[in-house]
């Protein structure tokens, strides 16, 4: 006759070597009001809990541990293959303001969420030192060591001790939607070499102080605009176009009143275009003011040294003259007060190419 059922105060096992074991064939049920372990408790297989439990002592769990009741873990939890909560499920830490947990960590379904009550702050730490503060009542993410930043690939780091940003070539800052197919209203980068301040196709970049626009960029008119009350150049300025203005101011000796570029027509006659309708004229009488300054631009071939002279086949006339006789390049004649009311040009090899000169006003 089985027994079913029997009463005991107390169980100790007790074994000079080995392991003491209480195996059962079937399912083994512990039903006391509290089951206590006071020390280390192995478990082999799946060990299911339904109702409210306390380990005070270490835990290592080696397969499947269920629980879908309250468990309180006093000791060291060591599971070997993993945990795992279904979605919506929290492991919280912390009692926090009002009842919310200063901490929970959750999946959501879709993402996985580390989350702090509100108004509090996540902190990232390497020991003592705050690497990232995450802060709900700022509403910031601080990062407080060099961080590096990985694209796609161009890559950006904040460099803490420096409070800058260093951006990789090519790697842009960016601002606004543009014109919505991709290209930003302003970009800031560099291409390796150069520096560059970009915006969309006929974009407009300004420069501004406050609400005073300095100086506008246009794409759409390829113009620069400069509103600034003085525009100060400190070194020398090269125009390539016209540069327009309601009026001028300084010394102006620099200024050159007229520039023509010389050709030839074979070794017959020097040919000039630029000022005074000339384009491709040959061997043309030139008008110089007194005190102003003029350009000659020799680009006859290299073989029509172009000098300034008193008359045909007479000596160089030298004084203002810059580069007289040059084969190329540019001769300059800033034409004294004091010059004769007649010159003229000659090639010092080929006496033909030879033109007047007439300086005004008649002395």
């Amino acid at each position: 006759m089985a027994i079913t059922g029997f009463g005991v105060t107390e169980l100790n096992l007790i074994g000079s070597s080995g392991t003491p074991k209480i195996e059962s064939p079937n399912n083994l049920n512990l039903n006391a009001v509290t089951v206590a372990i006071s020390t280390n408790a192995t478990v082999g297989g799946t060990l299911g809990v339904t109702g409210a439990s306390t380990l005070s002592g270490n835990v290592a769990i080696s397969t499947d541990l269920n629980v879908s009741g309250i468990s309180t873990f006093v000791g060291i939890i060591s599971a070997t293959n993993g945990s795992y909560l279904p979605d919506g499920k929290k492991i919280t830490f912390g009692t926090g303001a009002g009842g919310v947990p200063d901490l929970s960590i959750y999946s959501n379904g879709s993402s996985g969420v580390i989350e702090t009550q509100d108004g509090g702050t996540i902190y990232i730490k390497d020991g003592s030192n705050n690497l990232v503060t995450l802060s709900g009542a700022s509403n910031q993410v601080d990062f407080h060591k060099t961080t590096l930043f990985i694209g796609n690939s161009k890559n950006v780091v904040w460099d803490h001790p420096n409070d800058s940003f260093y951006f990789s070539d090519n790697a842009k800052a960016v601002f606004g939607q543009g014109d919505g197919f991709g290209v930003r209203d302003l970009s800031i980068y560099s291409d390796g070499t150069n520096g560059i301040i970009e915006t969309q196709d006929i974009g407009t970049i300004l420069i501004k102080d406050g609400s005073n626009t300095m100086a506008t960029f246009s794409g759409s008119t390829n113009n620069i605009n400069l509103n600034a009350v003085t525009v100060a150049i400190s070194t020398n300025a090269t125009v390539g176009g016209i540069l327009t203005a309601t009026s001028f101011s300084g010394g102006g000796n620099d200024i050159v009143t007229s520039r023509w570029t010389i050709g030839a027509n074979g070794s017959s006659d020097y040919t000039f275009t630029g000022p005074g309708g000339l384009s491709g004229a040959n061997d043309p009488t030139i008008y110089l003011a007194r005190g102003q300054t003029y350009e000659f631009v020799n680009n006859s071939g290299g073989s029509h040294p172009f000098q300034i002279r008193v008359s045909n086949g007479g000596s160089a006339y030298s004084t203002g003259v810059t580069n007289n006789g040059a084969s190329s390049g540019t001769i300059k004649f800033e034409v004294p007060f004091a010059a004769p009311n007649t010159l003229v040009y000659q090639c010092t090899s080929h006496s033909s190419m030879l033109g007047n000169i007439v300086v005004y006003p008649s002395v």
